[in-house]
């Protein structure tokens, strides 16, 4: 697919590399589960109902790779970048720590973080009566019960890696009567274990239905293993945004305390003798009313206290006299 100058030689090589480019909207994380030299049944049938749980992103790969991915993370990141996977599970098992689970987060095909877990109990879907395997990329309810998960730092990585694992795809809107099943993880210390629940929506007394659950499985008991942390450079990229997705926040609208929207709108001055208004006949004052307004007139000061004389009928006949030409 790579030419001399690391481009595309052939147009679907072109379309591949194109798909892989940066977007907006990311597609789905896609999943990918090793197994390592050594793996346990026990890893391998967690892995089967993780598996089920991600159907439609992930995929499982049956043979075994000489791998340890705490000492050297080299073969999963180029792994990455052939196969364009985000996320990796390897199941590794040997005297000094039994059936582990190693899950590797990348972020634009390097490592991210990594941490590791060990089983302790398992118990499969298939020994549960309500088993039935989930619809390919649904959408679960995904609940972190426990202290620890949003005070403890490692409990906290944790939680960011085990919610883009079993999430799903991102939706902007969720069907009430397609949320058919939760994943509940619930953290004890150093210990967690995972459980998922079939969802029953019946009608209640109330418009709200009534939730029943039913545990369907997996069932799994968990210890807190190793763990990598993000370097900071790297997180500061991974949680950037483009400006497509930032939503600005509203100016002049406010909220009451019963929820009512309020908005504030900015006007310019408006001159109100200007204003345009019909003239009634009801609101004319009277002849009399007009008399006594102009009686109760104030004087003005700076006319000395004097009023003009009127001129009489005989002086304006002088006055136009006068003025009449000869």
């Amino acid at each position: 697919m790579n030419g001399a100058g690391g481009g595309a030689k052939t147009a679907r090589g072109r379309r591949v590399l194109k798909e892989r480019e940066p977007k907006v909207h990311e597609d789905p994380k896609s999943i990918i589960y090793l197994h390592g030299t050594k793996c346990s049944q026990v890893v391998k049938e967690v892995f089967k109902d993780m598996h089920d749980l991600t159907r439609g992103q992930s995929r499982i790969y049956s043979r075994k790779h000489d791998l340890r991915p705490m000492d050297d993370h080299t073969y999963l990141e180029g792994l990455s970048r052939k196969q364009d996977a985000s996320l990796f599970l390897v199941g590794t098992s040997n005297k000094k720590r039994p059936n582990c689970i190693t899950f590797a987060r990348m972020f634009n095909h390097n490592l991210l973080d990594m941490a590791e877990v060990q089983v302790l109990n398992f118990k499969p879907s298939h020994k549960f009566k309500n088993a039935e395997k989930p619809a390919a990329m649904s959408k679960p309810a995904i609940i972190f019960e426990g202290h620890s998960w949003d005070h403890e730092a490692d409990f906290k990585q944790l939680k960011s890696i085990l919610a883009d694992v079993f999430r799903g795809p991102v939706v902007s809107r969720v069907n009430l009567a397609g949320l058919d099943r939760a994943i509940v993880f619930s953290a004890d210390e150093a210990r967690f274990s995972m459980h998922q629940y079939r969802v029953k929506l019946k009608t209640g007394a109330s418009q709200l239905p009534l939730v029943e659950l039913d545990e369907c499985g997996p069932a799994v008991d968990f210890k807190m293993g190793r763990l990598v942390h993000p370097s900071q450079e790297l997180m500061k990229q991974a949680m950037w945004q483009p400006k497509q997705l930032i939503k600005k926040a509203p100016k002049n609208i406010e909220y009451s305390a019963l929820g009512e929207k309020l908005g504030r709108v900015h006007m310019h001055k408006q001159d109100m003798g200007s204003l345009q208004l019909r003239k009634v006949k009801a609101l004319k004052r009277s002849a009399k009313e007009r008399a006594e307004a102009k009686k109760n007139k104030p004087v003005d000061p700076t006319a000395g206290g004097r009023k003009k004389p009127k001129q009489t009928a005989k002086a304006k006949n002088a006055k136009r006299a006068k003025r009449a030409p000869k």
